[in-house]
């Protein structure tokens, strides 16, 4: 393994990953909401109930508060849950995109947490999801991820809104498994194209056959041809989205074979995206973590980027593809000065790649 030993080892932070997510999604609000992944979300919480709620706090700004009367504990804490909780997010997380108004008698799941006694929703944008009135009965050796996973299918036949009803097969796919398909196929010909794309994209998370990928790389041409309703779009796409962060989560094994999975849509993504695309960044981050020598030109396109993180994220793709040891100075926010040491070793570590692409008949001179 060729080594580039004159740079400091840097720390890169898992933070940068999600502020990469929030930005990609438009600008920042007041408040900044947690985006982490929703599996995780599920697997690692502590309190989960499913409320109905009595009472709504309207007077907190940019924030949600409201009362819930407890109907079913789908998951606890060691802790006692009282028969009514008063909720306080730490953000505007209310889903009204899943078809739910912010509103007096609506139930929902909630994804609660204690701390010092007292019991907040956790900072995740889908920390309080739909759920319905019914009673869904639960096995007790039910894993969390498929209690909530029955109680959202329970939701999709109670809604008419079929983009919420996208955006809660999303959710599902990613607490489901192959066995689930059912839950999604009778939507892959949904005369509502949001409906549609929402189940083939589930489909393709679930199990990403060369089938699917194909579908999907020919939804993603058709989609940056025209680059309408581009959030809604990454929305129903979130595993290609999070897939390609997977360099952030210690190269997970599931996330990063689905990310080996979906390189034929990285690389239509980068092919085909229009001149500064915002979202291309995520082709970029997909290639550094797992794209092939095929991937060599496709990343040096961006060698010259505006923007040093991916400049950087660029030269350390370029660098694990070719068998070097590339470790960037530490960088400690993209937002500010960059330490002095920075730009020596990007000039330095860029000289490098490119005599080796040179030598090996990949650049031209």
């Amino acid at each position: 393994m060729r080594e580039v030993s004159y740079t400091v080892s840097p720390a890169r932070s898992k933070i940068l990953a999600t502020v990469l997510l929030l930005l990609a999604n438009g600008p920042v609000r007041a408040v900044i909401m947690g985006a982490g992944r929703f599996d995780q979300l599920i697997k690692n919480a502590e309190i989960i109930v499913k409320g109905r709620v009595t009472g709504v706090d309207k007077s907190r700004f940019e924030m949600i508060a409201f009362k819930a009367e407890v109907v079913t504990v789908l998951k606890s804490d060691s802790g006692a849950i009282p028969d009514e909780v008063y909720v306080e997010a730490p953000a505007p997380i209310w889903p009204e995109d899943l078809g739910i108004p912010f509103a007096k008698n609506q139930v929902v799941l909630v994804v609660l947490k204690r701390a010092k006694g007292k019991i907040a929703a956790v900072n995740n944008v889908r920390a309080i999801l739909p759920a319905t009135n019914n009673k869904i009965h639960h096995e007790d050796s039910s894993s969390i991820a498929r209690k909530v996973c029955e109680e959202l299918k329970a939701y999709l036949s109670q809604t008419n809104n079929e983009v919420a009803k996208g955006l809660v097969l999303v959710l599902l796919c990613q607490l489901g498994s192959e066995k689930d398909d059912e839950i999604f196929v009778p939507y892959i010909k949904s005369a509502n194209k949001w409906l549609g794309r929402a189940a083939r994209a589930s489909l393709l998370r679930l199990k990403p056959t060369p089938e699917r990928i194909s579908e999907a790389v020919d939804d993603f041409a058709n989609h940056l041809s025209a680059v309408s309703q581009d959030n809604l779009f990454w929305e129903m796409y979130k595993d290609v989205q999070w897939s390609a962060m997977c360099g952030s989560f210690g190269m997970e094994k599931d996330l990063t074979d689905r990310a080996v999975a979906y390189l034929p849509i990285y690389r239509v993504l980068i092919d085909k995206a229009p001149s500064n695309y915002q979202r291309v960044y995520i082709a970029i981050e997909a290639l550094k973590n797992v794209g092939t020598r095929e991937d060599i030109r496709r990343l040096y396109e961006y060698v010259d980027h505006s923007k040093a993180w991916i400049r950087h994220d660029v030269l350390e793709g370029l660098g694990r593809i070719l068998g070097m040891k590339i470790k960037r100075p530490l960088i400690a926010s993209y937002e500010m000065p960059l330490p002095p040491d920075v730009e020596p070793w990007e000039k330095k570590t860029r000289s490098i790649i490119e005599r080796i692409l040179v030598d090996e008949g990949l650049l031209e001179k």
